[in-house]
């Protein structure tokens, strides 16, 4: 009689035990940058293209004429000046957060994807601890990512 009573207890705790533990509340689920932010990152290394040649039907530049000392050149007209523009510096783009979203779904629209490794790139370089942390009217950069593509 008292092993029933003492299985009965036994019982009676564990149960208590398994009830107690389902009424406690879930933990939230871990951030995308608490996960590891180079899974499914692929790096890829590019060379150096060398330098294009110059066309072959580019006109030579006539030879300069000798010139006595004290006395200047003429600017030649016949040979315009080929300096090519510089590229402008590419400016990152920037994003203003509307009302809803996240960086995830920010990122997803402006790269066409959003892995966590590209998500974590542009909240480090928005200076973010916490990606899940923006707030409406929120200016972003959206930097270009080395290994993913340019910001649209």
């Amino acid at each position: 009689m008292r092993f029933l009573l003492f299985l009965a207890a036994l019982l009676l705790l564990l149960l208590g035990a398994v009830l107690w533990r389902l009424r406690q509340p879930a933990g939230p689920p871990p951030s995308p940058l608490e996960q590891d932010p180079t899974a499914g990152v692929v790096t890829v290394a590019l060379a150096a293209l060398p330098a294009p040649a110059a066309p072959a039907d580019a006109p030579a530049a006539p030879p300069a004429a000798p010139t006595s000392a004290g006395t200047r050149p003429e600017p030649s007209a016949a040979a315009p000046a080929t300096e090519e523009a510089a590229p402008a510096a590419a400016t990152p783009r920037t994003h203003t957060v509307a009302a809803g979203e996240t960086l995830y779904s920010i990122v997803r629209a402006a790269y066409g994807s959003a892995p966590a490794g590209l998500v974590a790139a542009v909240a480090r370089a928005n200076g973010m601890a916490d990606a899940s942390r923006i707030r409406s009217g929120q200016v972003l950069r959206l930097p270009r990512v080395p290994g993913f593509p340019d910001p649209r």
